[in-house]
């Protein structure tokens, strides 16, 4: 194909990828500490990309919160920290999500949302609510050789699965789904406006250096491993995705999908296997998030689709992190124990104000902003 025609066929799948009226982003916290961590992926956003980039499409982010963290205390911070660096600021909208039979997978009627949109958690989904109560219950037992988080089993942290259930009501077709200690880096829009393939979801595959550090204890002789993933560790590494940066192109056709289902499912068979043979002996979400979505994730190694031979996912010619899309390490010191609620949101105020003074950022310590270098280039 000639090149020019090749670039034409390019720029109309980046098109048709970018058909939604904003670019959104979601995520789920319940602390103002993630909130901290969250704002700071959302001035980053703001600081890696322009308006030109993308193509007169605002920022929209869409944040799932439940108690303690109000939606009153992310509109505030939200504002001091984003207000001025959007030129198109249009405010910070609350809404309610509340349990209700599942529906069609339609999009509603854009509803009114705003550049920033807080969604209280009332009540969960009942998909979701059953995920927790598996996760919760698989988490428990002696079977796992890995360090075990029993704070990462929790509605918030497991939200992705249903992604759809929120924001399907908000009229919102395709979605950034970010970790709250997620780093948008500049070409973060190749990756949100990536078109290539028909699958609904895209993802980032494992880096170099943890598909050699760390596993999640696949079990190579599981039916259920062996049919989704591949029956060799090179197989299943080119399958292995990181569930801290989803992008669900196609919402609808994610809610059809019906994720929370398929991940319940296979933490109920989990559950019924012995202990040697477990499908997974690592993770709490990631692992069945991975399985069932598998067959229907485009994975992205390099900025480049993962496309055995050519490209392999976990090897040494693969960089250590994806360059130039999302990191995952905005990690910053949780406050000191007794600080108040008031002074946490104020430390996270005060900091997000100063993007130049990077060593008094709450949550962005590991990017010296000061002189504009990133961490890869240190």
């Amino acid at each position: 194909m000639p090149r020019r025609l090749a670039a034409c066929a390019l720029a109309a799948l980046v098109a048709r990828g970018a058909a939604e009226e904003s670019v959104n982003l979601f995520f789920a916290i319940d602390a103002e500490y993630y909130l901290g961590l969250a704002l700071c992926g959302a001035v980053r956003a703001y600081s890696e990309t322009s308006a030109a980039s993308r193509r007169g499409r605002p920022f929209k982010f869409f944040v799932l919160h439940r108690e303690p963290l109000e939606a009153a205390a992310i509109c505030d911070a939200a504002e001091d920290a984003l207000r001025p660096r959007a030129a198109d600021w249009t405010g910070c909208a609350t809404f309610e999500h509340r349990a209700t039979a599942r529906g069609a997978c339609a999009a509603a009627t854009r509803a009114p949302t705003k550049t920033v949109n807080a969604i209280a958690l009332v009540e969960a989904p009942a998909a979701l609510a059953r995920v927790h109560r598996l996760s919760e219950a698989e988490a428990a037992t002696n079977a796992y050789h890995c360090t075990r988080r029993a704070e990462l089993v929790n509605l918030l942290n497991l939200a992705p699965d249903a992604v759809d259930a929120f924001l399907l009501p908000l009229g919102v077709k395709r979605a950034l789904v970010l970790d709250a200690d997620a780093w948008p880096e500049r070409h973060l829009l190749r990756l949100y406006d990536f078109a290539d393939g028909p699958e609904p979801v895209v993802a980032l595959a494992r880096w170099n250096a943890k598909c050699r550090s760390f596993t999640e204890g696949w079990n190579l002789g599981d039916p259920v491993v062996r049919a989704t993933l591949g029956q060799d560790r090179a197989s299943v590494d080119q399958r292995r995705f990181r569930a801290s940066v989803l992008v669900v192109r196609d919402v609808e056709a994610f809610c059809r999908l019906d994720v929370p289902g398929a991940v319940a499912a296979l933490l109920e068979r989990q559950s019924a296997l012995g202990d040697r043979e477990k499908m997974w002996r690592c993770g709490v979400q990631q692992p069945p998030l991975n399985l069932a979505l598998a067959n229907h994730t485009a994975l992205l190694a390099s900025g480049r689709r993962v496309d055995p031979p050519r490209v392999v996912a976990c090897d040494r010619s693969v960089p250590w992190r994806n360059p130039y899309f999302v990191r995952d390490d905005c990690k910053g010191t949780p406050p000191a124990s007794g600080h108040p609620r008031n002074e946490t949101l104020r430390r996270v105020r005060d900091a997000l104000a100063r993007p130049e003074s990077a060593e008094d950022r709450l949550a962005c310590q590991v990017c010296d902003t000061k002189y504009g270098r990133r961490p890869a280039e240190h």
